[in-house]
């Protein structure tokens, strides 16, 4: 890490294991072992900023509005985490897909969230940046990072 703060690759390293232990106690989309509401905050907004940035750079921002859409509280929280961290414009992003979503359900193409999926392609280092500072204002201690 350097001085200045921890490197984008730095700051996956820290969050990666959260994510997945977050992931072991959510259960898979079809047998969920928990609702996202219970999980507390720091994990939650962790968990979901960090599964909103890879799913958009890899499938764009419509993919993770098809895997969650139907799961009660999930966008909401998503978007609070985004105005958290200090990102209401990916937080407007997700409801403008939503409404992109439940409009062309099934005749969907990849230009349709094209430019709200920028607002993350464009932005990841800063928005990553946030998520590592938020959680660090907050006492989140990352632990299961092994160092």
């Amino acid at each position: 890490m350097s001085k200045s703060g921890p490197s984008l690759d730095d700051i996956y390293d820290l969050v990666q294991p959260e994510f997945n232990h977050v992931d072991q106690k959510l259960g898979d989309r079809n047998k969920r072992l928990m609702d996202i509401a219970d999980i507390p905050q720091n994990e939650r907004d962790l968990y979901l900023v960090h599964d909103i940035v890879c799913i958009t750079n890899n499938a764009g921002m419509l993919a993770w509005i098809d895997y969650h859409h139907e799961e009660k509280g999930w966008i909401r929280f998503a978007q609070e985490a985004f105005k958290r961290i200090g990102h209401s414009e990916v937080s407007e992003a997700l409801g403008q897909c939503l409404e992109v979503f439940m409009k062309k359900h099934g005749s969907l193409t990849h230009e349709d969230d094209a430019s709200q999926s920028r607002s993350i392609h464009n932005y990841e280092n800063e928005i990553m940046q946030s998520l590592y500072a938020y959680l660090v204002t907050n006492d989140f201690k990352f632990p299961h990072f092994a160092v």
